[in-house]
């Protein structure tokens, strides 16, 4: 039996659609204003490099339908009025449980006009498949059946590892003069990452849970703090991408500005050097937290998802 998609609340939904594009590999994920119905619509980018080796940027626009009947072609129609008027390349629906038959029928003849955007679908019975790639993406969504995570014992080894990285971070802020490491910064932030992760797990409470980042308790000295003191972001999340991102720079400092709860991350004189290997974690924290992530070279826009 699949996913009970219907489980899901709206928000929870949007939230599923958004972390399985980012993992397909939708560049610069973002939401835009509200739509007539009351969801969110997503745009992104999607990179194709053609046989000459150019690559070119793809603009998707992706809507979110969460119904318990099938989404009929004017429901699909007025979302694609307004990626036309966007030049949109893509339209995407995201939906449970599915396009009906005459709606079906309505993309194929407006797909094989060669009009732009051209429609794409994602049904309940795709985002099951997809699910079953994502392992992860349905653990935090209450999908997955018994993993790892549920072996006896495995949680509590965690959280002790946690502990212990945490023990060595003190120890080197109050004993050494030049204070903690980049990488043990970095490992102990992880490691509290995880550790509030699986305590929310062994508890059966909701994934999305999370501490809102407060800036006199959670920030570092290394970090030029601009704007309201309290962000409505996962704080272990946003600490481990700090240390990370500062880490992987080779940078002492980094600026964050806050603007309608929005974290915007630069460096002085700088731009961010990442590896693939470093991007690739640097997402699978923004999973773990619920934090949607804006990344170029010369900034980073930080986001939590919507509760």
């Amino acid at each position: 039996m699949g996913p009970n998609f219907g489980a899901l609340t709206p928000t929870e939904f949007e939230n599923l659609t958004y972390d399985l594009l980012t993992a397909r590999g939708l560049a610069n994920a973002t939401w835009r204003t509200p739509g007539a119905d009351g969801g969110r619509d997503i745009e992104g980018t999607w990179s194709h490099i053609d046989m000459s080796g150019e690559q070119t940027a793809q603009v998707w626009y992706v809507d979110c339908k969460h119904y318990s009947t099938s989404v009929n072609w004017p429901t699909v129609f007025e979302k694609l009025s307004y990626a036309v008027s966007n030049s949109a390349d893509y339209l995407l629906i995201v939906c449970t449980p599915s396009l009906s038959p005459a709606c079906r029928n309505e993309v194929t003849k407006w797909n094989e006009q060669g009009k732009r955007p051209l429609i794409r679908a994602w049904e309940a019975h795709y985002l099951s498949v997809m699910l079953g790639e994502y392992p992860e993406i349905a653990a935090k969504f209450g999908f997955a059946p018994k993993t790892i995570l549920e072996l006896p014992g495995f949680v509590d080894i965690v959280v002790e590892a946690s502990k212990s990285a945490a023990a060595a971070y003190t120890r080197a802020t109050l004993l050494t003069s030049e204070g903690p490491s980049k990488e043990l910064e970095l490992a102990a932030s992880l490691a509290g990452l995880m550790s509030e992760k699986m305590k929310i797990y062994s508890l059966r409470h909701n994934l999305l849970e999370m501490s809102p980042f407060i800036e006199a308790d959670d920030s570092y000295d290394w970090i030029d703090w601009e704007g309201p003191a309290i962000l409505n972001i996962d704080r272990s999340a946003l600490r481990a991408i700090f240390c990370l991102v500062r880490l992987s720079s080779r940078v002492d400092r980094i600026s964050v500005k806050i603007n309608n709860n929005e974290a915007t991350l630069t460096l002085a004189n700088s731009t961010f050097h990442m590896d693939l290997n470093t991007i690739a974690l640097l997402r699978k924290i923004c999973l773990v937290g619920s934090v949607e992530i804006v990344l170029n070279s010369s900034s980073i826009k930080l986001k939590g998802a919507k509760k």
